[in-house]
């Protein structure tokens, strides 16, 4: 058996024995340099939310849809407690859509008695809420004197809101007596 000879196989491309000008060389290289920077940029940096349309508009494409077209949460319970300076909400939500809700955040924005605001953000448990099934958070933010106010959101990570509606007083029983007759 015979060993080929170094010199048997031999590829030729395009680009094969041309001799570049240090000047084409150079320009590559920066190039490239530039191209690497930018992607580092847009991923590192808010440069690309300047050149993308990525606005709350814009992506309340990746809100859900409930059936008949309203709100696709419902909050069920809501509970709050101070003790000094920290505030914990829980509570639990209902996913009204068709098909399971994954990922999203209760946020909590918590005001205290002298205007200091606390933002905090929390993902509801289970990640994933099944299509008609309840997901719970609870969200403690401290803040510098005591709570005074706050607002409850829910969002998708990076994402808009997702409205919600209140269905705690469904959960009481309240009924309204009638107005007395004349």
């Amino acid at each position: 058996m015979s060993t080929p000879e170094k010199e048997d196989f031999h590829l030729d491309l395009t680009f094969t024995g041309r001799e570049y000008s240090k000047a084409i060389q150079i320009t590559t290289y920066i190039l490239v340099s530039l191209i690497i920077v930018f992607i580092l940029a847009t991923m590192t940096t808010n440069v690309a939310a300047y050149i993308l349309p990525m606005s709350d508009e814009y992506l309340q494409v990746l809100v859900p849809q409930a059936p008949d077209g309203k709100e696709p949460l419902a909050l069920k319970a809501l509970d709050q407690t101070t003790t000094d300076n920290t505030l914990t909400v829980t509570g639990t939500v209902l996913n009204r859509t068709d098909f399971p809700v994954s990922g999203l955040l209760a946020v909590l924005n918590a005001l205290d008695v002298k205007y200091n605001k606390q933002t905090a953000k929390v993902p509801l448990t289970p990640a994933e809420i099944p299509s008609q099934q309840t997901g719970s958070f609870q969200v403690t933010v401290t803040l510098p004197d005591q709570p005074g106010q706050y607002s409850l959101e829910f969002r998708i990570p990076d994402g808009p809101a997702v409205p919600h509606r209140d269905d705690r007083a469904a959960n009481l029983n309240i009924t309204v007596p009638e107005p007395p007759k004349k």
